[in-house]
Parts: structure tokens; C-alpha cells; sequence
């Protein structure tokens, strides 16, 4: 492609016709301001970058960049036309100029901004003037700082290797190259004597000469000239090669020989070799070894024996190893001089020595049955090459210390136990002292008495001394119930193993058992698993009103056992009520455990359902902006765990019912709608009591308002999730609890009586019963145990046993059972107080009680934690004295459905809203 300038306004003008050398051609720019006279005075330009042919349209200045080829056109009717043609660019692209100027076929402009001109005679081109830019006056560098190398030499032939040079103008395949050699370094160490003994011209892409035809035993002198394109010459460095065809001449006739000879080695030594040319110092061996006899040529060992190792410079000894027993071998040495010349020793024949027997399964010894005094030891059996394996003998050796897997060390360090026995993979050593560490090994000999030594094996015995049972082996028992008991000790010790790794067992027996661990292991029941570092369990699931025998069995980390007194105790009698858990009682600020989670209802924010971490803080994750919120219409939600699941009852003003909703924990929570009742009933103080019996939660309500429809009961089935029983509407004005006896009939309190009731809640005529105890209210999980009433003095009556003691056995208002404890919930004031909750857990109670006062306040409330076995107050609150809630705010009874209390999976738990509105949790 070209592009040519349009009317240049500028024009190069020649002072002389003459033409100039480029020393004396010089430039001369005049600004023409005058219109041309003609047309064709004006020069054109031309830009081009890639290859053309030109004619006489191209006549003027022709500007090229790139790796560019001008072809020229035939000189013939051309005559006086001129070219003047420049390169542009500074890379070392080239500008070939396809045709003859001056005799020069094809010349090239190489240097940035370089031109030259040139005109057509009519015949041919000739060379007007030409500008060099840049001038190329630095030799090329000589590759690998000028250091020639002589590789292939054989005898009169070498083969002189260079790297190539580089240039600064010159492309380096462009660059040229010239050896020489002489047998005198000073006739080649100028560039000028190189090149009068140039072995061959100048030549482009070489860097290696062969020579052949040498004179054997004469020094020769090579070096290199590097020719750039502008004649500027590099000399290498000198090197010289002295041609060798002669073969080293063997030391010592030849002969080789041996000093050392093993089972798998053997050690060869000879007179080192000499040669005319090459040093004592440089010549090189190479041994070779053989199974078979070879002839005594180079040929021979070299195609049909095995090299050992590598060329070697200046040895005369060598070691085979990794060799056969008692095989034969042939060795030879071959030695070569620099020009590779050869020469072979005489071949050796030698055997290997018979070798030692090999230890079975690399060596190992295994160890078992390790007793206090003794371990078996087994191996696998040795082998040997001469000797059968039936005649190999072993013996055993132990030692308290480890020594060196060596026959010398155990020899004569350790003790053999017994002696040599043939054909044996295995032996019992006995009498070892307890608690020791010991060594061992094995030892097997051949017919020849060879010996070779297993690996050694370590143990330590076994600890032989039982424990030593606590405070002479006396259990205690505690917390007996009628299914349960708790069994203490003191822990025992031992001489090797610390106290917290001792581990025990439990065991129960229904007969008397003799004091021995075979006794007790072989004819009682154990009891869990073996547990370390306790000093009680807590024995369950056992028969009611029945004589045990319990005892302890301690073991050390040896298996040691001892046992320790045994002793017997009696379970209660079964409660009557075993599948009971009353109600919790309706509070919108109230709070319940589930999935090892708490929960509480705080109205912070709106009524919410809020998750409480581990700290007491709110977790903000749950539900949303940190609570659950309730379903839509619903102000108010009690709660009941039931088995597995939660069911909240809730009034729905917007619908005008009651509904069940099922609480979900995953994830943020959820509310699910799962029954809702069918008749429109409302009752003034709302639900009273949730309780879960037999797959089914009971809600109890309460009107005092209207006395002759002022009780009720719904049942809900938790596992169809539907209501099986509407609201069961009945007289009276109370409803204080649902309970069921051991024949599974259900009770309620109504009013002041006692009262049956069937499956469909219906009252059983006849069934009544009066209760004098009337502040008797709330009953606790039925797997606990505990139950709690009222009296009509300062006082609250703690039943811990059988459901039955609550049920009157006449119309006199007598309970069946006596009382357990009786414990005071409050500070000396004796005002019928009620309790309103309770949990247990092991053996502490938590109860919470109002009472009224008969003054101002009329009502006041009290959480108290008691020690059942002991019937004191416990805890930290309140200086060890019941808790007295914040009076002022707590003076109505309505204010109780504002106090729960409730039991996490390890701790007792209430709740209850301050004066100033806060709801806290174990203030």
C-alpha cells in the first residue's frame, strides 16, 4: 500500500550536480514561497509498508517502515529517473531492494533513517548518494565470554564448539564466523594471524568445526573470529587439544585383586594405569561385573556385562555390594585415557560367602496376652540359604533397658530366657516383675553359626495391685423414690493409676451376695457402663417397694478390680398417678423451655414470643426484629409443652374464639392454626389451667361472673392436633386442677369438691366429694413426684409420693396420704397462703405462693427455693429467705398470671413482671 503527499510544499535542493561522500553530503531546506512554475517541480512523497514494485509513477522520495522488499523496474526507458528511498522506523526491520545498483545485487538499507538515492541510465541503476545514520563501529560480543570447548575427541579428530556472538547492528544469524588453528599459540592470537590460518572462509550459523587428520601426541591452538556486517571483528579465546591414539597401558600386569569378601559384598583393587598423553591423575575406570565367563576384550564386557556405577577418575579400588550369597562372579576394569583410548584387566573370578539366615517378616516380634508377670512373644520363622528352616535355632533374650538391634549387644547386655530351640515361632516369658518395662528379642542361628537378630519389641507389664476402695469401701444411698435411688462413695485410689481414671460400675442385686468382684460380677446386675472419676449415680428404673443389695466395683487402667461394702435399700411405693402433668396456668408474660431453649412472652415491643440466650439476653434472630409476634387478632397465648410438641391457647377477638396453635422453633419460629372451637363462649378470667395427661391437654376456665355456666373444660388430642371436646360448660365457680388416679379416672376440683368426670368430661353423678383443704391447687409432673397444697395456716405441705394422697377417702374432706414436708414460702405472715406453681429438680423445689395479707397490700407474692431432704430454704436470692416480689405492684390477685415458674433441662427457672413493666428472668 502507498500513500502519496499531495503538492509538498517542501523540496530538497542540491547545491552541486556533483555527488558527495557521505562525510561531505550535507542538507539544505528553503522555504519556497513562490507559486511553481511548473506542475512536476514539486517532489512527491510516498509512504510504504509493505512489499511493491515500483515504476516511474514513484518517482520522488519513497518513506518505508517494516521488514520491506522494493522490487526495481527494468533501467531501460527510465532514463533520469531518480528514487530517493529512506528508512523511517528505529527497529531492525530491513529494506531489501530486489534488483542491481552498482553492481550490488540486491542491497539493503539496515540503520534507521538511513537513505539512498539512485537514477536510471537508461541501462542500468546507478548509486547518486547515500547517508548512513548511524555508523556501526562496535565489534560483536563473543558468547560464554569467548571460552571455545573441545567435545568428539577420537584419537586425531576434535570438534572445536562455540557459542554464538551477538551484535548491536548486526543480526546475529547474519554474523560470521572463522577458525584457524596452528601448533604455535602466537600464530593465531591476533585477529590478522588468525585469519592467515583460517582452516576455511567466513560462514554464517556456525558455531562448531570439525578437524580431522591430526598428528597424534602434538598440541594444536584453535580460536574463533566473530565478523559483523560492518567489518568489525571479534577474537574468542585460544584453546588447544593435544590428539591421543594411543591406549593406556595397564599397572600391574593387569592383574586385579580382593581384600574384602562378604555374604553380599566384595572389594577389588588394582595398579592404576599410565598414558602418554593423558595424566596418571585424569584417567577414568569403569569395573564391570558378571555371572557368566567372557572373553577379554572391551567388546565383550562392554555388550554383555554389568556396569557398576559410573566412569571413576583416578581409583584403584572399588566395592560391589547388593551381591548374592555365595554366588560366583567375574569383575574386569577398563580404563580410558581424554581422547577415550581403552585398555581392559585381566577378569576376576570370586565367590560370595555363604550369608547370615534372614529373620522372618522383616524382623517383627509380636507381643500379647501381657500380664502383670508375664507376655508371649510369637515371630515368624527365619530362613537361610544352606541351612533348612527345621535345623534354624532361636533363643530369647529380654532386658529392662532398650540396646542396639545387634547379636553382640544382646549377648552380652541382656538375659536369655531358657536356651537354643529349634524350629520355635513362638515362647511365653514368665516371672517379670509387675509394672515394668522390658525389651525383647530373638536371636537365630544356622548350622554354620551365623546369627542374626530380630527387631526388638517393648512393653510393660500390667499393673497387678488392685485400688484401694475410699473410706474402707462404705456406699451411702439418698434421693430413694419409688423407682430411683442415688448411691455414694468416697473414691478409691491407686499406685499406678491417678484417681480421675479409675473407672466404676454399679451393680443391684434382689439376694445377698459374699463381698468378692466374682460374685458380684458373675450373679448381679450392672448398672450403666463404666464411668471414671464419680463418686454417686443415681440408680433409675427400678422396681417399686423392693429390697436392693448395691455395690460398687472400682478398676484400675490394668483391669485390677476391688469391690467395695455392700448395702441394701428399700425403694418407695409406685405413685398412683404415672402419666399426670398439670397445668401451668394462663400468663401472657409467662415463660416455658422447649428444645433445650427458653422462651418467654414480654410485651416490650407488642406481645411477642421472644428466645433467650444463654447470657438472659434476648436472641434477636428469632422471629421478627427479635420476637415472634402473635397470629393476627390474638392479644394473649398460654403455653404447654405436650410430649415432643408446644400448643399455645389463645382468645382470638377477631374471630370471638378460642384457638390452639402449635409453635414451631426452626429456623426464626412459627405460629401454625391447627383447631379453633366451634361455639362462641367467653369467660371473664379466661383460661385457668393447661394441663397434658395421656396425649391430651385439658383447658380449664373460669367465670366468677356467672356461677351457673362459671366452669369449663376443653380436651384437645395432641396427636390429630384437633379438638375432641368443646368447651365443657358446668356450674360452680372454680376450677383448680385436673388430675387422674391410678385407675386412670379423671378428677377435677369444682368449687369445693372433688369431682369425677368421664372420658367426654361429663360429671359422674355420686361421685363428689368435699375438700376441706380448699387453697390445695397446683400439682407437679408426675415423673417428679412432687406434689404441692395450701393449708389453711402459715404453711405449704410438700407430698412427695403417690398421687393418691390428694384424693379424699370420705365426705369428712380428710386427704387419703400424709404429707412429706412442710415448709414455710413466706416471712412469718400466716395468711392462707396458696401455691400457685412448683417445679422440682433432684432434690430442690422451687414454689411460688400468694397470700393475702388482710391489709395493705392485700396480696403478696413469694418464690422460694427449698432442700428437700433438709426442708430449708436454699438459693442465693434474698439472703437464703423466700423471695418477696415487688409489693407494690403485686398487690392484686389477678397479678399472679404475671409469675411463672418453669424448669430448663439443668436448672429451676421464674419469671415474673416488675413494677415498672420489665419482665426479668432469675432476678
Amino acid at each position: 500500500m502507498s500513500d502519496k503527499a499531495t503538492n509538498a510544499s517542501v523540496a530538497l535542493k542540491a547545491d552541486k550536480a556533483d555527488v558527495y561522500t557521505i562525510n561531505q553530503l550535507y542538507t539544505k531546506t528553503e522555504i519556497d514561497t513562490q507559486m511553481a512554475d511548473k506542475a512536476n517541480n514539486n517532489t512527491s512523497v510516498w509512504n510504504l509498508s509493505s512489499d511493491t514494485s515500483l515504476d516511474s509513477s514513484y518517482q520522488g522520495i519513497i518513506l518505508v517502515s517494516g521488514n520491506t522488499t522494493l522490487s526495481l523496474p527494468d533501467p531501460a526507458n527510465l532514463t533520469g529517473i531518480t528514487y530517493t528511498i529512506k528508512k523511517i522506523d528505529t527497529t531492525s526491520d530491513v529494506i531489501s531492494i530486489s534488483g542491481t545498483i552498482d553492481g550490488t545485487i540486491n542491497p539493503q538499507i539496515l540503520y534507521p533513517y538511513a537513505f539512498m538515492t539512485i537514477v536510471s541510465s537508461g541501462v542500468t541503476w546507478y548509486k547518486i548518494a547515500e547517508y548512513m545514520t548511524t555508523q556501526d563501529v562496535v565489534s560483536p560480543s563473543a558468547g560464554n565470554t569467548g571460552q571455545l570447548s573441545i567435545s568428539d575427541e577420537q584419537g586425531i579428530t576434535v570438534t572445536v564448539n562455540w557459542t554464538s556472538a551477538i551484535d548491536d547492528m548486526t543480526q546475529q544469524t547474519e554474523i560470521q564466523y572463522v577458525v584457524c588453528f596452528a601448533t604455535n599459540s602466537s600464530d593465531i592470537d591476533t585477529i590478522i594471524e588468525c585469519e592467515n590460518n583460517s582452516y576455511d572462509d567466513y560462514t554464517t550459523g556456525i558455531n562448531t568445526k570439525d578437524f580431522t587428520g591430526l598428528s597424534n601426541g602434538i598440541t594444536y591452538y584453535f580460536n574463533v573470529i566473530a565478523k559483523d556486517r560492518a567489518e568489525n571483528k571479534t577474537l574468542f579465546s585460544l584453546i588447544s587439544v593435544t590428539p591421543d591414539s594411543t591406549p593406556p597401558t595397564v599397572g600391574g600386569n593387569g592383574d586385579i585383586y580382593t581384600d574384602t569378601v562378604t555374604t553380599d559384598s566384595i572389594a577389588l583393587t588394582w595398579v592404576t594405569a599410565t598414558d602418554t598423553v593423558t595424566s596418571n591423575a585424569n584417567l577414568n575406570y569403569q569395573v564391570y561385573s558378571s555371572t557368566i565367563t567372557l572373553a577379554n576384550t572391551i567388546e565383550a564386557w562392554e555388550g554383555n556385562a554389568t556396569a557398576y556405577g559410573g566412569w571413576r577418575t583416578n581409583t584403584d579400588t572399588v566395592t560391589f555390594t547388593d551381591l548374592n550369597e555365595y554366588t560366583q562372579y567375574f569383575f574386569t576394569v577398563i580404563v580410558k585415557d581424554d581422547a577415550q583410548n581403552k585398555t581392559i584387566y585381566n577378569p576376576i573370578s570370586l565367590y560370595t560367602l555363604d550369608g547370615l539366615p534372614v529373620v522372618g517378616n522383616s524382623g517383627t516380634i509380636n507381643t500379647s496376652n501381657v500380664t502383670s508377670e508375664s507376655v508371649e512373644l510369637s515371630w515368624s520363622l527365619a530362613s537361610d540359604t544352606i541351612t533348612s528352616q527345621a535345623n534354624l535355632q532361636y533363643i530369647v533374650y529380654f532386658n529392662t533397658s532398650t540396646l542396639p538391634d545387634t547379636v553382640g549387644d544382646w549377648e552380652a547386655s541382656a538375659t536369655a530366657f531358657g536356651g537354643w530351640i529349634a524350629n520355635t515361632n513362638t515362647v511365653v516369658v514368665s516371672g517379670l516383675s509387675d509394672y515394668t518395662d522390658y525389651s525383647f528379642n530373638v536371636i537365630v542361628k544356622d548350622e554354620a553359626a551365623n546369627k542374626v537378630i530380630y527387631s526388638s519389641a517393648s512393653i510393660k507389664t500390667l499393673d497387678g495391685t488392685p485400688p484401694t476402695v475410699g473410706n474402707s469401701g462404705t456406699l451411702s444411698t439418698s434421693g430413694i423414690t419409688f423407682d430411683s435411688i442415688t448411691l455414694s462413695w468416697t473414691q478409691a485410689t491407686d499406685t499406678i493409676t491417678l484417681a480421675s481414671n479409675l473407672q466404676y460400675q454399679v451393680y443391684t442385686s434382689l439376694t445377698l451376695l459374699s463381698n468378692t468382684v466374682e460374685n458380684w460380677e458373675t450373679n448381679a446386675t450392672p448398672y450403666g457402663t463404666w464411668t471414671p472419676n464419680i463418686s454417686s449415680t443415681s440408680i433409675t428404673g427400678l422396681e417399686s417397694d423392693t429390697d436392693y443389695y448395691l455395690n460398687i466395683i472400682v478398676k484400675d487402667e490394668a483391669g485390677n478390680k476391688s469391690v467395695y461394702q455392700y448395702l441394701s435399700a428399700t425403694t418407695l411405693t409406685e405413685p398412683v398417678c404415672s402419666n399426670c402433668n398439670p397445668q401451668s396456668k394462663d400468663s401472657q408474660y409467662g415463660a416455658f423451655e422447649y428444645n433445650s431453649n427458653i422462651y418467654m412472652v414480654l410485651s416490650n415491643s407488642g406481645t411477642k414470643l421472644f428466645k433467650i440466650q444463654s447470657n438472659g439476653t434476648i436472641d434477636d434472630t428469632f422471629g421478627t426484629g427479635g420476637g415472634l409476634s402473635y397470629p393476627s387478632g390474638v392479644s394473649s397465648m398460654s403455653f404447654r409443652e405436650c410430649g415432643s410438641k408446644v400448643f399455645g391457647l389463645a382468645w382470638n377477638s377477631t374471630a370471638s374464639r378460642y384457638q390452639i396453635y402449635k409453635f414451631d422453633d426452626s429456623g426464626s419460629g412459627s405460629f401454625t392454626l391447627v383447631a379453633t372451637n366451634n361455639t362462641l363462649t367467653t369467660f371473664g378470667n379466661g383460661p385457668q389451667e393447661l394441663s397434658y395427661m395421656n396425649g391430651y391437654l385439658y383447658v380449664a376456665f373460669i367465670d366468677n361472673a356467672s356461677p351457673t355456666t362459671g366452669t369449663g373444660i376443653m380436651k384437645f388430642n395432641t396427636s390429630t392436633e384437633s379438638i375432641e371436646i368443646d368447651i365443657q360448660v358446668y356450674g360452680g365457680t372454680q376450677v383448680y386442677y385436673i388430675m387422674q388416679d391410678t385407675s386412670g379416672q379423671l378428677w377435677i376440683k369444682k368449687g369445693s369438691q372433688q369431682v369425677k368426670v368421664d372420658s367426654s368430661l361429663n360429671v359422674i353423678t355420686g361421685g363428689e366429694k368435699n375438700i376441706s383443704l380448699s387453697r390445695f391447687y397446683r400439682i407437679e409432673s408426675p415423673s417428679e413426684m412432687l406434689y404441692v397444697a395450701g393449708s389453711a395456716n402459715d404453711t405449704v405441705l410438700v407430698y412427695y409420693g403417690s398421687v393418691d394422697n390428694f384424693l379424699v377417702d370420705a365426705d369428712d374432706g380428710t386427704l387419703n396420704g400424709p404429707y412429706t414436708y412442710q415448709i414455710t414460702v413466706h416471712n412469718g405472715e400466716a395468711k392462707y397462703p396458696t401455691p400457685y406453681g412448683a417445679r422440682v429438680l433432684g432434690n430442690t423445689l422451687l414454689v411460688y405462693t400468694y397470700l393475702s395479707t388482710g391489709s395493705t397490700p392485700a396480696y403478696k407474692h413469694y418464690i422460694g427455693m427449698y432442700d428437700l431432704p433438709t426442708n430449708t430454704v436454699i438459693g442465693s436470692f434474698n439472703s437464703g429467705a423466700p423471695l418477696l416480689l415487688d409489693t407494690s405492684y403485686y398487690s392484686n390477685y389477678y397479678h399472679r398470671a404475671y409469675i411463672h415458674i418453669f424448669k430448663s433441662s439443668s436448672q429451676l427457672n421464674y419469671s415474673y413482671r416488675k413494677n415498672n413493666g420489665d419482665t426479668v428472668l432469675n432476678e
